[in-house]
């Protein structure tokens, strides 16, 4: 959740990279939060949920989570070149890893209420 967390902080994604021990510091530094990695894993991963939340809310679903016809194209050079990507099993194993919904495209109730979102997870679930 590392790109979460840098837009969080209204950070450039084009500055010079931090490492994930970096962002810990300047975060406690500037919020005084006393996080630890994980603590602060958890807020990006709940920034990440309440975003799409906030979709699910302008009704948006997991259909919608789709790529441009040209980005679902084979290469047409390189390494990967004629290779179809299976964006449909990525997207289904990402949903998996990330404990989200493959139907309404959000967090599933027991994700929400292990990151402390117990009030949002009543509002959709």
């Amino acid at each position: 959740m590392t790109r979460t967390n840098e837009n969080s902080a209204c950070w450039c994604a084009f500055a010079d990279a931090l490492t994930i021990p970096d962002w810990l510091n300047l975060f406690n530094a500037v919020a005084g939060y006393g996080w630890n990695i994980e603590d602060m894993m958890m807020a990006g991963r709940r920034v990440f949920y309440l975003k799409r939340l906030v979709n699910h809310r302008f009704g948006l679903t997991a259909e919608d989570d789709n790529l441009t016809p040209r980005m679902l194209e084979p290469a047409n050079d390189g390494e990967p070149e004629g290779i179809q990507m299976n964006f449909e099993g990525m997207k289904a194993r990402f949903y998996t890893l990330m404990g989200i919904d493959p139907v309404k495209g959000i967090p599933t109730k027991q994700i929400l209420e292990e990151h402390g979102m117990a009030n949002e997870a009543g509002k959709v679930w």
